[in-house]
């Protein structure tokens, strides 16, 4: 199989793009959103060679993230099925339902696609086509989520009804403590026997109503390890990736088992970890 190699900062920049500015900060930072952590995780190059049933990440949020500015924490926050760019996640301040109403909640995108016969509503859910992050489709529901265990999970589902032959891939987040799941919705993929590329990202980030860095509020947020198919994926490297016209209030470490802890909150000295190639990095993994 004919590898494509991407350099991370050009991958980087555009995971940093997907969301649109939301809000102003004030200080020598750029407008919201805040990504105050990407993790970019580089699997183990076999799993393209499998065909694909489900990708997870169990996730677990010490804290009270209700408490913070809206918070996106993003298990599976960018990845690639083929050639198709995906990410999902759990939001505080998430738009749910036909009411409009906000609140707790789980959300999946997809990137170059904007017609709405590509996806699927959970009962009681909405979805969102637009372009104001490139072309994109979505698909969100209210999910009382709040300091917990989770499971985040990407499951295919073969169906000959799927627009163009394409699958339909679901997005679920289970409370691991009750095994109660909710589900954002369904999004169509093409070619069913694409592989899952051997990279991703997972993000801590900060979206609205938030005018100082003062207000980022202490939490800690454990990624990992990811597993593909059910099994538990080797992990060839980890890197903490940190913007320099984002606030320093981040450390990583790496977890016994293979996984990554995000703290959030300390404000950390710039000198810690000098800039190279516009980034601060911390080597996680391994």
């Amino acid at each position: 199989m004919m590898k494509r190699f991407v350099r991370i900062p050009a991958i980087l920049a555009l995971l940093l793009t997907l969301l649109p500015s939301l809000a102003g900060a004030e200080g020598p930072y750029r407008r919201l959103p805040w990504h105050l952590v990407d993790i970019y995780w580089r699997l183990d190059p076999l799993i393209e060679l499998e065909p694909f049933r489900d990708f997870s990440m169990d996730v677990t949020i010490e804290g009270d993230p209700l408490a913070s500015p809206p918070l996106y924490v993003a298990p599976l926050g960018l990845f690639w099925l083929g050639e198709a760019k995906a990410y999902a996640g759990l939001q505080t301040w998430l738009k749910h339902d036909p009411d409009g109403n906000r609140g707790p909640g789980i959300i999946f995108s997809r990137f170059g696609e904007r017609r709405t016969d590509k996806l699927k509503v959970a009962t009681g859910g909405v979805y969102e086509s637009a372009g104001y992050e490139g072309d994109f489709i979505s698909v969100r529901h209210g999910m009382p989520w709040a300091a917990g265990e989770y499971t985040a999970k990407l499951q295919s589902e073969p169906n000959p009804t799927a627009p163009d032959g394409e699958r339909w891939v679901k997005f679920q987040v289970c409370l691991k403590i009750e095994n109660a799941c909710g589900s954002a919705g369904d999004l169509a993929f093409p070619n069913p026997r694409a592989p899952l590329r051997d990279r991703m990202y997972s993000f801590v980030e900060i979206y609205d109503k938030l005018t100082d860095e003062s207000q980022i509020t202490p939490i800690t947020v454990i990624f990992g390890p990811p597993k593909v198919n059910g099994k538990i994926v080797p992990v060839m490297k980890a890197t903490a990736i940190y913007r320099l016209d984002v606030p320093l209030r981040v450390r990583s470490f790496r977890t016994s088992d293979g996984g990554v802890k995000v703290v959030v909150g300390e404000k950390r000295s710039t000198g810690e970890l000098p800039a190279v190639d516009g980034y601060r990095r911390e080597q996680v993994l391994p």
